[in-house]
């Protein structure tokens, strides 16, 4: 069984790959791929494409019959590989440092294995490429779900070079660099036109979720939960978990796999039911001390900011204020206004409580009959004088019998009052009490109408005959909001 694997042409294609690309070594960043940086153009290429495929000659007639027959396939591998890696993805695939020119590894990869295959694609032969290649050299996660759009862009190219050498007045859009072991000088170009069109079509009909189920080394790893809870949910949610693990390996600077099986291990610790699960420690509670554990730097600047962000997250979306977590710098802090926000609003409806008592009874004073002055101050009501200056027979205000009083000089003009920043806050709340008050005296003056209504003139005279009384005693709603304040305190 060795013998035959060794002997296969797949199997040896991988290997020399592997072993090429190991010599290389793999950079952060990769450059941009010329026929990537060009897709606008492509859909101007294909135009004349068509134009000249028209009028061919015998030469070229079988690659324009091609094209002519099949440009819908080509205008939507240009769509798929536009939506299938944006700027930000791409940006996640490591680069070969080959010939200085900087490739994506899995874009020589799909190059090697189109030739490993005679130019056919095929589901089964490039999930045998990709695991024998992986046997050295694993492949991430990005890198596994770009194998896919790599064969669309390598398909491409091998069409418009084969179609710019039948028809050399048609200027390719890109200019295409061989590098080693994806030379492609050799095949016919009418074959590179037909197999290039060819392959665009399988790609479009291959389930890639399958590819990646089965090629994927954390997706491999994920499926060994002790829990067996991994295996039995759908794409949806564990691509959920894979996210996680790419999240946490960019972290912490390690490999993929390597997150993914000390996650698998951090399960095998505990008996708990819920910890071993693996998605414990990736997406739910136990993500921040296994985080914790991958760092192999935990007290550098990064890590810290990244556990304060954790942290300001969980607070935020607890039921807590939204200003308080804004205000506060620290999860305690945050966790102490957390805690007394029952007590500062039990606090606020106690004071706007006894200002409405207070407007209460001043209005209370006013509309007295018995009561004229405007303020507590000119009827003494402060300084323990019931009945004021109004004993001494007349008003403080007129002047003696008998007795003209000078006209009063004007006041000096002085410079307004500065004002603090509470007084139209205190106005503002003074507006609101008198509104809310006015609101309760309406509902009082016609629940009172229709009382009178229903209960006969006898009671109506004997209720409005009842005197009025102006107590100071707190009402039944500062009463409750006190309750609610010793609620919150002792809480």
């Amino acid at each position: 069984m060795a013998d035959i694997e060794e002997n296969d042409p797949i199997v040896g294609a991988a290997d020399e790959a592997a072993s090429r690309h190991q010599l290389t070594g793999l950079i952060g960043n990769s450059a941009p791929l010329p026929i990537w940086s060009h897709l606008d153009a492509m859909k101007d290429w294909l135009t004349r494409a068509r134009q000249e495929a028209a009028q061919a000659d015998r030469h070229g007639s079988a690659a324009a019959e091609w094209l002519l027959d099949n440009d819908y396939q080509i205008q939507r591998a240009i769509l798929q590989i536009r939506e299938d890696l944006p700027a930000e993805f791409y940006a996640k695939l490591p680069g070969l440092a080959e010939a200085g020119l900087r490739r994506p590894r899995i874009h020589q990869l799909a190059h090697a294995f189109l030739q490993a295959s005679h130019l056919q694609v095929s589901l089964n032969i490039a999930v045998q490429f990709i695991d024998r290649y992986q046997k050295k050299l694993p492949l991430s996660i990005a890198e596994t779900w770009a194998f896919p759009t790599m064969l669309r862009i390598v398909s491409l190219e091998l069409l418009v070079t084969g179609f710019s050498r039948l028809f050399p007045q048609i200027a390719p859009p890109f200019q295409v660099d061989d590098t080693p072991g994806t030379s492609i000088a050799a095949i016919d170009d009418t074959e590179c036109v037909a197999r290039g069109i060819a392959n665009l079509a399988v790609t479009a009909t291959i389930q890639w979720n399958d590819f990646f189920d089965r090629t994927s080394r954390v997706e491999t790893i994920l499926k060994r939960d002790p829990a067996g809870i991994y295996a039995r949910m759908d794409f949806e949610t564990r691509d959920r978990y894979r996210h996680a693990v790419e999240q946490l390996a960019k972290q912490s600077g390690l490999p993929e796999w390597d997150v993914a099986q000390r996650a698998l291990r951090q399960c095998h610790t505990t008996s708990e039911t819920p910890s071993g699960h693996v998605g414990y420690w990736l997406v739910d509670a136990g993500r921040r001390l296994f985080a914790d554990a991958l760092d192999p730097r935990p007290w550098t600047f990064g890590s810290t900011m990244r556990r304060a962000a954790s942290s300001w997250r969980s607070v935020c979306s607890r039921p807590a204020p939204r200003w308080a977590c804004s205000l506060c710098p620290s999860d305690l802090v945050s966790r102490l206004v957390w805690r007394a926000s029952p007590i500062l609003a039990a606090l606020h409806r106690a004071h706007a409580a006894t200002c409405l008592d207070h407007q209460h009874n001043l209005r209370e004073l006013a509309r007295d009959p018995n009561h004229t002055a405007s303020s507590p101050s000119q009827t003494g009501f402060q300084k323990g004088h019931p009945q004021g200056l109004r004993d001494r027979g007349r008003d403080a205000r007129s002047p003696r019998p008998g007795v003209r009083r000078p006209p009063a000089a004007p006041a000096p003009r002085s410079a307004p009052p500065l004002q603090s920043r509470r007084e139209p806050r205190i106005r503002a709340s003074q507006r609101l009490g008198r509104r809310r008050y006015r609101d309760a005296s309406h509902r009082h003056r016609d629940r009172s109408r229709a009382d009178r209504r229903h209960r006969g003139p006898e009671r109506a005279l004997c209720g409005s005959q009842r005197p009025r009384s102006l107590s100071f005693a707190p009402s039944p709603t500062a009463l409750q909001c006190g309750a609610g304040l010793l609620d919150g305190l002792g809480a």
